[in-house]
C-alpha cells in the first residue's frame, strides 16, 4: 500500500481498488495460490504513469523550514480553528497537509511531524478531510489508506491526486528516463539501493571512490556517517525519481523541484552539488554496485 501512495499517487483509482481488493483475499483465504494474481499486479504497477507528490510533501514537511514554521503558528492556536485554516480558498497542498499531519499526530513508519498541536487526535481531522476531499471514491481510497497504517502518505496522495486532476495530466516527458540499467547476475542493479548490503556497501564506497562525489560532500562537515546519510538520500531520489512515466503537471513537477532544492540537511547548495556530482560519476558508481552486487552474491 506505501508504494500506491508513494509512487504511483491516486490519480489511477481502479489500480487502487485492485490492490485494496488482492489484500483483503490474501488476508482471508491465505491458502489460496494468489502468486499469479500479485505478480500480475507488480507488473501492472510498474508499467503505470507514476507520481511521487505525496512523498514531496511529507519530505518538505520534514525539512522545509518555512512548513515547519507554519506547524508552528498553527499549534498555538485553538483545534478547531487550525481545522479550518486547512479550508482556506487557494491554500497550497504543502501547508494543507502539513496542518492536518501536526494536527493528526500522525506517525507513517515511525516517522511523526516535526511539531504536534497540544490536541492532536487523528479522528477529530475526519470531518475537515471530507471537506477537503469531495470526491467520494478518492475519499474512501485515502481513508482505507489510513486504516492500512499509510495515514498520512494518503491523506498527501488525496490530495496531490485533486490538483493533478485540476490541473490537467500531462503525460510522459522524453528527457525524464531512468539512467541505463546494469544488470549483474540477471538482476538490474537498481534493485540494490541503500536498504540492502549491497547498496550500502556500494554508496561506501562512492564517498572515497568517486572524486566528483568526495568533492561534493566536502561541504558537509559533519563526519562520515551522515556523509552516507546525505548521499544514500540523494542516490534515493536520484534513482527513484528519474521514472519513464512520470505524471507532469505543475504541480508535481513543482514540488519535485522543491524536494531537490532542499534535499539533505535542509542545505540547498550541498543538495545541488550532490546531484551534480551524483551525475557526473553516475558510470563509475554503477561499476563499484556492480562490484559489490557480485560479491554478495558469490
Amino acid at each position: 500500500m506505501i508504494t500506491l501512495f508513494e509512487d504511483i499517487g491516486l490519480t489511477n483509482t481502479d489500480l487502487a481498488w485492485r490492490l485494496f481488493a488482492t489484500r483483503d483475499v490474501c488476508r482471508r483465504q491465505p491458502h489460496l495460490k494468489t502468486w499469479p494474481v500479485i505478480s500480475t499486479l507488480v507488473e501492472i504497477m510498474c508499467g503505470a504513469e507514476k507520481t511521487q507528490a505525496a512523498n514531496h510533501i511529507i519530505h518538505l514537511c520534514l525539512h522545509d523550514q518555512k512548513l515547519i514554521e507554519v506547524m508552528v503558528s498553527l499549534s498555538e492556536q485553538p483545534y478547531e480553528q487550525a481545522c479550518t485554516w486547512t479550508l482556506t480558498e487557494d491554500r497550497p497542498p504543502t501547508d494543507i497537509v502539513a496542518a492536518l499531519w501536526m494536527l493528526s499526530g500522525f506517525s507513517l513508519l515511525g516517522i511523526t511531524p516535526p511539531i504536534q498541536h497540544p490536541e492532536a487526535d487523528p479522528k477529530r481531522i475526519y470531518d475537515t478531510l471530507g471537506q477537503i476531499i469531495p470526491d467520494p471514491e478518492t475519499h474512501e481510497i485515502m481513508m482505507m489508506g489510513i486504516r492500512t497504517g499509510a495515514n498520512i502518505l494518503a491523506i498527501s496522495s488525496a490530495i496531490t491526486a485533486i490538483e493533478a486532476r485540476t490541473e490537467g495530466l500531462q503525460h510522459k516527458s522524453t528527457q525524464d528516463h531512468m539512467p541505463t540499467e546494469m544488470r549483474v547476475c540477471e538482476l538490474p542493479c537498481w534493485a540494490f539501493d541503500q536498504y540492502t548490503r549491497a547498496g550500502k556497501a556500494a554508496l561506501r564506497r562512492a564517498i572515497t571512490e568517486c572524486s566528483n562525489i568526495k568533492a561534493a560532500l566536502r561541504h558537509i562537515n559533519k563526519g562520515q556517517h551522515n556523509h552516507l546519510r546525505a548521499l544514500s538520500s540523494t542516490h534515493f531520489e536520484y534513482e527513484s525519481g528519474l521514472l519513464a512515466k512520470r505524471i507532469q503537471t505543475p504541480g508535481h513537477l513543482n514540488l519535485l523541484n522543491q524536494v531537490r532544492t532542499i534535499g539533505p540537511f535542509r542545505d540547498a547548495e550541498t543538495a545541488l552539488k550532490i546531484y551534480e556530482a551524483m551525475d557526473a560519476d553516475w558510470e563509475s558508481f554503477q561499476d563499484i554496485r556492480a562490484d559489490e552486487i557480485q560479491k554478495h552474491l558469490a
